[in-house]
């Protein structure tokens, strides 16, 4: 929890307020409820920390604290908690409706409580950045025309989420301490207020601003879309898109809402994105997408799709919609099988087969996906020597974990025929039935139970013998190492392989908005409030999705050290670039922006003049002064 640097007086009420005295500092407590427990039949208060104060009180006892302190230094939750609660206290005779109908605006704080709650220290680096992003992609305009005033609030929540890694309300003001802001004045609103943020973004400006984004996109040139989906779990029972998957495996009984992105994998941006319902199978949903790349007007559209997708009605739509597809076959299944027998042995070990850059053999033939197909695709075939090798050790190894546990069990009894699915792909297994002698002493009806276990004797089963299979086994390690890439426009190898590539580079950054930005769960409660985070996650997800490529690029044309940095390791280093004040004077740097730090903000199109005119313009805001 973050501090002030000014005092401000305790709150004067005494059955409120309690203090708690720790070696490191006095802490300032405000009661802001109390909840009833059935079982002790007590009810017990709830507190949150408002303060602390100054240093020459540490170690003083809770009595003499009660008589000499008069001020506090306040955190976050003064402002949000104590000031909104006094300020309604003052407000009684109003009515609740019109209280809970208010708007942010009134929930801001004013001038004077913002300098308290603001660091003297700001890491000015992030926010040159994607500012940055914001303006060369036009979406700070597009937000401004949609959003209008809360362009700049809903920029700040995006940004939140890029930097923080998260999208949890609660820590929003501790972020706000610390960065400069896109909101008018740069002002700083408590989490309660991005719960009624969220609520006001309707259904139609998320539609709009997908609208106006894809018109920027110049429709005559030829595009590949990557789509992908993921599921988000959710405990809220107000959310209709809501419900149970059998797919889902982490969480089986989870809610979920699935939520899937279209890439354009030719200039590596977000282009829209859907949430729909969570028992929704992915493969059904492709029909609905393929419709609204249609309806934002692309014509020489190419689909990547994963192996998720392979299916016939699928292929068959994006035939029947006009559109060419690049779909990956990978595993040990039949249609590898049958992929691979047709040019094995003929490219593995053929140099002109290789391609360097990927480190694969690779060919092309021509053939039906299909039976009922009238036209043929086009499937390239590539092989991988060290995946190959790696993938055999882990059948490997996964058989000789089965044929352990097998021998602990051998000639063990059992009262049930056991399954063994887990360990017959590998394995061919031997039970015998052992009859079990039993009694009937003590039972009023023997008789009747002896004549029917007469007919049906109860048995037990042991466990005799395993042997491998070897056919099969042989089977999945003639697959290792294979993959299949089935296109349906013509192009070679080498041309299949480098655009499936960069289709990976877009499903690792959706697969990255679960764990970079923090939404790996819904936590709403409404079907508003669910749309408007896939919103502000979709535009950021845009941001980061620049800021990652411009760093990829850098990494080969500029220093070999960018090559090890992710985003968030960016990032970090960006958070180096501070700005601080003294004694109330204009911020300034606190150093010199350094060598490597330069060379982030060139992988950016930026110079270290930009951040002094972020700086200037930080203190113009903040401060009404001249650097």
């Amino acid at each position: 929890m973050s501090y002030a640097n000014e005092l401000v007086l305790i709150p004067s009420k005494p059955s409120k307020i309690t203090f708690k005295s720790l070696p490191s500092a006095v802490y300032v407590y405000l009661e802001i409820g109390r909840t009833y427990s059935s079982e002790t039949k007590h009810t017990t208060p709830k507190r949150v920390t408002i303060g602390k104060l100054e240093d020459k009180y540490t170690g003083k006892t809770v009595s003499e604290i009660k008589i000499s302190a008069t001020h506090m230094y306040p955190n976050s939750n003064y402002f949000t908690e104590y000031l909104k609660d006094h300020q309604s206290k003052d407000n009684t005779e109003e009515s609740m409706e019109e209280t809970t109908e208010e708007t942010i605006e009134d929930e801001e704080e004013t001038q004077e409580d913002e300098k308290r709650i603001r660091s003297s220290c700001l890491c000015l680096g992030p926010y040159v950045v994607i500012k940055h992003f914001f303006k060369t992609t036009g979406i700070d305009t597009i937000l401004k025309e949609i959003l209008q005033e809360d362009s700049g609030f809903f920029m700040d929540l995006a940004a939140y989420s890029i930097i923080c890694e998260s999208n949890v309300a609660q820590h929003y003001p501790e972020y706000c301490y610390k960065h400069p802001l896109f909101t008018k004045g740069m002002r700083i609103y408590s989490d309660a207020s991005i719960s009624r943020f969220v609520r006001r973004i309707t259904t139609d400006q998320i539609i709009k601003f997908q609208d106006k984004w894809n018109e920027l996109r110049d429709k005559k040139q030829s595009i590949m879309i990557s789509y992908d989906s993921t599921n988000k779990n959710t405990k809220a029972e107000n959310i209709e898109k809501a419900e149970i998957s059998k797919a889902a495996k982490e969480h089986p009984n989870v809610p979920i809402v699935n939520y899937a992105v279209a890439y354009d994998v030719t200039n590596f941006d977000p282009l829209f994105f859907e949430n729909y319902p969570g028992s929704n199978p992915d493969v059904g949903q492709l029909g609905y997408t393929l419709q609204r790349a249609k309806d934002y007007g692309y014509q020489k559209i190419s689909f990547i799709l994963d192996r998720g997708y392979f299916s016939e009605d699928n292929i068959h739509n994006i035939d029947r919609a006009g559109y060419d597809f690049i779909i990956m076959a990978k595993g040990n299944s039949a249609f590898l099988q049958a992929a691979k027998s047709s040019v094995e042995g003929t490219f593995e070990r053929d140099r002109s087969h290789y391609f360097d850059q990927y480190c694969v053999y690779g060919t092309t033939y021509r053939g039906k996906l299909y039976e009922v197909d009238e036209v043929e695709r086009y499937f390239h075939v590539f092989y991988h020597d060290i995946d190959g090798a790696v993938d055999r050790e882990k059948v490997n190894k996964r058989i000789r974990k089965c044929r352990q546990a097998l021998t602990k069990l051998l000639n063990k009894p059992f009262k049930a025929k056991p399954s063994f699915e887990d360990y017959e792909k590998y394995f061919e297994v031997e039970f015998e039935q052992i009859p079990v002698k039993t009694t009937n002493k003590g039972r009023s009806k023997g008789q009747k139970r002896i004549r029917k276990e007469a007919n049906n004797p109860p048995c037990q089963y042991k466990l005799i013998s395993f042997r491998e299979k070897t056919e099969e086994i042989n089977k999945e390690y003639s697959s290792q190492g294979y993959f299949v890439v089935v296109s349906s426009e013509e192009m070679t190898a080498e041309e299949a392989i480098t655009r499936y590539k960069g289709r990976d580079k877009s499903e690792k950054l959706f697969l990255s908005d679960k764990s970079f930005l923090g939404n790996s769960a819904y936590r709403v409660y409404t079907d508003e409030a669910e749309e408007s985070k896939s919103f502000i996650e979709f535009v950021a997800s845009i941001i980061r999705n620049r800021i990652f490529h411009k760093l990829d690029d850098a990494a080969r044309e500029i220093d070999s050290r960018l090559s090890r940095m992710t985003v968030p390791t960016a990032i970090g280093e960006l958070e180096k670039i501070e700005i601080i004040r003294y004694n109330e004077q204009p911020y300034r740097l606190d150093h010199a922006v350094t060598t490597t730090q330069k060379m982030l903000l060139k992988a950016f199109d930026l110079s270290e003049d930009d951040v002094l005119g972020e700086l200037k313009h930080v203190n113009d805001v903040l401060i009404g002064a001249k650097t």
